[in-house]
């Protein structure tokens, strides 16, 4: 009996993590079919005008980089502290 709760539990996991991951997945193939359309609208425009979307899109990954960057080395500075007072309690 213990191996079917186990079963649907896992099941039940996956339906969610499903359920997590799809929007996530969504979202990317959206964001690369704007960018796809915006080029396309773009183009139309001018050689000038393509040049000048390439650097703001450069401009605007590299701020992403950085937002990234800085969350992750955050979760890294918080998960240092908090891991140092857990270690010197066990001495």
């Amino acid at each position: 009996m213990s191996n079917t709760v186990t079963t649907l539990d896992k099941k039940a996991i996956r339906k969610e993590i499903l359920v997590l991951i799809v929007p996530i997945i969504l979202e990317g193939i959206f964001g690369y079919l704007a960018g796809i359309v915006s080029s396309a609208l773009v183009g139309r425009l001018s050689a000038l005008a393509i040049s000048s979307q390439g650097v703001v899109f450069r401009i605007t990954d590299l701020f992403k980089a950085f937002i990234r960057m800085f969350f992750r080395f955050r979760i890294l500075r918080y998960g240092i502290v908090g891991a140092i007072p857990h270690f010197l309690s066990k001495e």
